[in-house]
């Protein structure tokens, strides 16, 4: 009888020290690829910010004073194409993300914070040139001036 008794335990005793492995991920909510069981950091976290670009109505009016009409331009945020635009569109206030006329998604790898390049070009020629930090899960609205 005893024999039969140890029989039944000896299961219970196997299956019950099992422990609980931690899951490991990205645990910071900024990230793209943020894991909300992940309960150790694994140094993975991926970001990105949004650029949003404008300018006013004395910028768009500086344009056309150079150039004698609104010219649209190829704009290129880190060497990537963002969008062409003309000059003619302009805000009296800065927009929010999502009403820009040129916004673009900027991978910032596993950086929170990163300096980009934004170029404009007019018919292949470089025409202005900036560098501003983006920072990540946020919508960076830089003003043309």
């Amino acid at each position: 009888m005893n024999k039969y008794i140890i029989l039944l335990i000896l299961p219970f005793l196997f299956f019950s020290c099992e422990k609980d492995e931690l899951v490991s991920g990205c645990i910071d909510s900024d990230a793209v690829n943020y894991n909300e069981w992940a309960e150790i950091d694994d140094g993975s976290c991926m970001y990105e910010g949004e650029v949003l670009l404008w300018w006013t109505e004395d910028f768009g009016q500086d344009i056309y004073a150079i150039f004698g009409f609104f010219p649209s331009f190829e704009i290129f945020v880190d060497g990537q194409f963002a969008g062409s635009v003309s000059s003619s569109i302009y805000y009296n206030y800065a927009p929010d993300c999502g009403q820009g006329a040129v916004e673009t998604t900027v991978n910032l790898g596993y950086l929170k914070q990163r300096d980009v390049q934004v170029n404009w070009y007019y018919q292949g020629d470089s025409f202005f040139s900036n560098t501003w930090t983006v920072l990540a899960n946020t919508c960076n609205v830089f003003q043309l001036d």
